[in-house]
């Protein structure tokens, strides 16, 4: 769907002095993202292109901060930030590899020893990044990416609703995606490192279940599944193709989808788990990634829904905004403004963030 405020977006002339602009990478509401070379250092790079009108400057300075924080092999990794005219732009390592899981539902089976080799890289930046006083709030599928098409290195992206503890060490933010979001994050609670080892814990059992804990037909009806705390593994069908995942699995994930924050194992602690220490692929279960590609194909649709739901809201605000200008409104009787209001899923946009 066409996205009407970023294509309004203009390279600026001082980013082309610096980078060949090649190609458009990814676009978003209020961004474009652009592949492009550093004509300093000739390295690949990825120019992300924001205007101001639509991103917050305190929220793009505080990302940029948090990721000239952060250097390790599995962060994505930050290499400049300028202010230009009606835009924002941040310069950051180009990855070639495609997200995780869509790489994973490119086979026909995983093997649960590959699953700790990624759910370890996932760890060590993780347990770096909480090392360094920040939290993501903001681990998902879609921001698990692989460096390159070999897939033996993983990235962890997106730190625009990152916070840093050593500046504001309690935190109450509502941020995130619906699914993932940890118990304390929904209740308005001070939240700290704890919120990433819960979305861990979801990331973990989706990647070998191929289904979500608490997924909802709505994000209302996960955000009440989430507040139940109440899940359980899928049986097995091994008619299917689904082998049942290892007891050391579900111990992993049962320690870090606790209710209580304090309870759930930290990055290391995880590291230092039975599964991720002694599983290996000649003695791991092999999974069917059928029910992956059924959770992965939901998502994208549930996010083109959003997608639509915004724009209707869009269109919506035009009329009203028209019929004011007519002198005459078009809400219902009620004082409504019809079946196209907002509904509760509206809360997110269209990347699951406030």
């Amino acid at each position: 769907m066409a996205q009407p405020m970023a294509s309004k977006i203009v390279i600026p002339a001082a980013v082309e002095k610096k980078y060949n602009i090649e190609s458009e990478i990814a676009r978003g509401k209020y961004g474009v993202v652009f592949k492009a070379t550093s004509k300093k250092t000739k390295e690949e790079v990825a120019v992300k292109v924001m205007l101001k009108k639509g991103n917050k400057k305190d929220d793009v300075e505080r990302e940029v901060q948090v990721l000239k924080k952060l250097t390790h092999p599995n962060i994505l990794g930050f290499h400049d930030y300028e202010e230009c005219g009606a835009e924002y732009v941040l310069v950051m390592e180009l990855l070639h590899g495609g997200e995780l899981f869509d790489y994973l539902t490119q086979k026909d089976f995983l093997n649960e020893g590959e699953a700790t080799d990624y759910m370890k890289q996932i760890l060590e930046g993780m347990a770096y990044t909480h090392s360094q006083k920040i939290v993501h709030l903001d681990l998902k599928p879609e921001n698990i990416v692989l460096k390159d098409r070999t897939a033996k290195q993983l990235k962890v992206i997106d730190f625009g609703t990152a916070q840093d503890l050593s500046i504001n060490p309690k935190p109450t933010v509502m941020v995130g995606t619906p699914e993932f979001i940890a118990p304390e994050v929904l209740n308005l609670e001070p939240c700290g490192v704890e919120a990433d080892m819960w979305a861990i814990g979801v990331v973990a059992y989706v990647m070998l279940t191929g289904m979500s804990p608490f997924l909802g037909d709505n994000d209302m009806e996960t955000i009440q599944n989430i507040s139940a705390g109440e899940y359980e593994f899928p049986d097995p069908c091994p008619e299917d193709g689904y082998e049942d995942i290892s007891d050391l699995a579900k111990q992993f994930i049962e320690s870090l989808l606790l209710f209580q924050p304090k309870k759930r194992l930290s990055a290391n602690d995880c590291l230092s788990h039975q599964w991720i220490t002694t599983m290996t692929e000649e003695t791991a279960p092999k999974i069917s990634t059928a029910r992956l590609r059924a959770f992965r194909a939901r998502r994208k649709w549930m996010a083109t829904l959003r997608a639509v739901r915004v724009s209707m809201s869009l269109l919506r605000g035009l009329r009203l905004l028209k019929g004011a200008a007519n002198g005459h409104g078009s809400t219902s009787s009620n004082g409504s403004c019809g079946e196209d209001d907002a509904s509760p899923q509206e809360v997110f946009d269209d990347e699951g963030k406030k």
